[in-house]
């Protein structure tokens, strides 16, 4: 019985509030290690292109599913706990957490929301694919054209919904995304970053 009390406190102090932390963390990008693909000297300039002002919508409803996903994990969690003697001791820190974290979804959803939809952009040269992304803190990805192997337009229901389209680059180290274009721009950029990326095979 004790060891079964320690293990559901441990889930609401612990495990709980890291699906709130974790969120928070990928939002603000304050130190987040992100592959970046660069050559040596390059020199960090910024994108001029933007996304599609529709891209919000679909941010959105993924911080709402996040949301949901995890309310419905608070809530199984409180059934648990209420069960045993410890659901008095646990409740206040249960509720304070699912406070906090619909005001984090909130800001999420709003106010954040604008603010990485200012912080990226992109940008597509001979020589290389620029991304520059990130709410407080700007952050550039540079991939040259020569590492590319493989780009592909993709839709989701989310996507679609919205009729945008997502623009993936497969690299030898990583994949990077350009979220969120209108279908036809995406098939427009998807096509000269193709016609780059055959141009710098060539030459190598």
């Amino acid at each position: 019985m004790i060891y079964q009390k320690q293990c559901l406190i441990f889930s609401v102090v612990y495990i709980v509030p890291m699906s709130i932390v974790m969120p928070l963390s990928n939002t603000l990008k304050l130190y987040e290690a992100k592959r970046c693909i660069t050559k040596k000297g390059a020199i960090m300039k910024q994108a001029k292109h933007k996304l599609d002002l529709k891209s919000m919508n679909c941010w959105r409803i993924q911080v709402y599913i996040e949301t949901a996903i995890v309310l419905i994990l608070f809530f199984v969690i409180h059934l648990i706990v209420s069960r045993t003697d410890a659901g008095n001791i646990v409740f206040p820190i249960w509720l304070i957490l699912v406070i906090s974290y619909i005001v984090l979804s909130v800001l999420r959803a709003t106010v954040l929301m604008r603010k990485k939809y200012e912080g990226w952009s992109y940008e597509v040269s001979p020589h290389e694919v620029f991304i520059t992304e990130g709410v407080f803190f700007r952050q550039m990805t540079q991939i040259p054209m020569n590492r590319i192997q493989h780009i592909t337009v993709k839709q989701g229901p989310v996507a679609r919904k919205y009729q945008l389209s997502v623009i993936e680059i497969v690299t030898a180290a990583s994949t990077i995304e350009i979220e969120y274009l209108s279908f036809n721009n995406a098939e427009k950029v998807c096509e000269e970053i193709k016609t780059h990326a055959l141009l710098s095979d060539e030459y190598e």
